[in-house]
């Protein structure tokens, strides 16, 4: 359950919306303001208000941050500067392979699901990019070494590996 007590949001850019379903608070929501329920894909921002199904039902507004500081609900552990997906429930998780990221944590959650941190939302980073590797199979040692520098470089490029 979201804790208001440890909730903490500076709203640089936020938008309304008039949802279809219920949103929790401290969620990633999509473009028509309802909670994201698909792992890894594009969130518009996080919930900074909170609507049942009674509220969607007299069409209340959802007020959703899309730049800003935002106290986020956790799916899952995630590490300080994790770039931030969304679970199929709208929690923030740690952004994967193909996945695009909605935000960039700024505390660390080592209590798993249900956890809140503080996170820094922004609008799309762009996903990772799995690097095409052809098989290495009977490859030189030169070859070998050709395709982990190519492996670093991406990881580079994504923040996932330092300079």
């Amino acid at each position: 359950m979201f804790n208001y007590a440890k909730a903490f949001w500076i709203e640089i850019l936020t938008e309304t919306f008039v949802p279809t379903a219920a949103v929790a608070v401290g969620r990633f929501v999509d473009d028509a303001g309802n909670q994201v329920a698909a792992a890894g894909v594009r969130a518009r921002g996080v919930a900074r208000t909170w609507l049942n199904t009674a509220d969607v039902a007299l069409n209340k507004t959802v007020t959703v941050i899309t730049l800003g500081l935002a106290t986020i609900e956790t799916g899952g552990n995630v590490a300080v500067k994790d770039v931030l997906t969304s679970d199929n429930q709208g929690r923030a998780i740690t952004r994967g392979v193909g996945q695009v990221g909605n935000a960039i944590a700024l505390e660390a959650c080592t209590t798993g699901a249900g956890g809140q941190i503080l996170a820094l939302v922004i609008q799309e980073v762009a996903p990772v990019a799995s690097a095409a590797i052809a098989d290495t199979a009977g490859a030189t040692l030169g070859q070998l070494e050709t395709t982990v520098n190519a492996i670093k470089a991406v990881l580079r490029a994504q923040g996932l590996l330092a300079p």
